[in-house]
């Protein structure tokens, strides 16, 4: 709806993967069309978009230049604080590709097979 609101400076977007016991992921595509999302917000959101991902493992995210930390800081981020230089315990990829490892259902009939874990 142009013209109602004025552009906001900082669109902000929580992106959550679904991750429980008993369940693996067959891809590292983010859920909820996380992608579309990302996509339609930065098309109404020209300034600046940040985006802070909780998730039980590694996502890939294409659309991302500069994945930061998220954490108890994310005010002192969003006001200028700090600066987000954050350091995970796991790489953040573009592609799944990138990883370099093959992803492993084990919840499936294929589980018994010893196989899909190398």
């Amino acid at each position: 709806m142009p013209g109602l609101y004025p552009w906001p400076e900082v669109c902000i977007v929580f992106l959550k993967s679904f991750a429980t016991e008993g369940f693996d992921h067959k891809t590292l595509v983010a859920d909820d069309d996380s992608f579309k999302v990302i996509n339609n917000i930065a098309s109404r959101c020209p300034r600046r978009i940040i985006v802070v991902t909780h998730s039980g493992g590694p996502d890939i995210m294409p659309w991302a230049t500069n994945p930061n930390e998220s954490g108890n800081f994310i005010m002192d981020v969003l006001t200028g604080k700090v600066n987000p230089s954050g350091k995970l315990p796991y790489t953040i990829a573009k592609r799944e590709e990138d990883y370099n490892v093959k992803i492993a259902n084990i919840t499936g009939p294929e589980s018994m097979d010893r196989t899909t874990l190398r």
